[in-house]
């Protein structure tokens, strides 16, 4: 018992120290314990694209025109991403990654996209 209450006295008095040797104190904050990148409430779902372009892009356009796709006035200033699938968060993405509003067309075009920095 006398055991017991110096060893509990030694770890309350002496809290600085017992950090100090935490093996999780060597590495940069933000590495461990970061949570996987997700989408923002409203900006849609996290996809990989093969490309995302400005809707003035002509390939774009042709693109969209071909599909008959009109794209709402409230997405013009956004990007349209090319041939997407949904990411799992947490996993790879080879071209770029992007949160996109509108994936009605089977990830060949999604409206509304905002890329994403991983």
């Amino acid at each position: 018992s006398l055991q017991c209450n110096s060893v509990s006295h030694a770890l309350s008095s002496s809290p600085r120290s017992l950090r100090a040797r935490s093996p999780l104190r060597r590495f940069p904050r933000g590495l461990i314990g970061s949570p996987p990148p997700t989408c923002a409430a409203n900006t849609g779902t996290l996809q990989c694209c093969d490309s995302t372009q400005a809707t003035s892009n002509p390939v774009v356009q042709l693109l969209l025109g071909l599909l008959g796709i009109q794209v709402p006035g409230v997405l013009q200033n956004l990007l349209v991403g090319v041939t997407c699938s949904v990411q799992v968060v947490g996993g790879s993405c080879a071209s770029q990654s992007a949160c996109c509003v509108d994936n009605t067309f089977n990830g060949l075009v999604n409206l509304g996209c905002t890329n994403v920095n991983l």
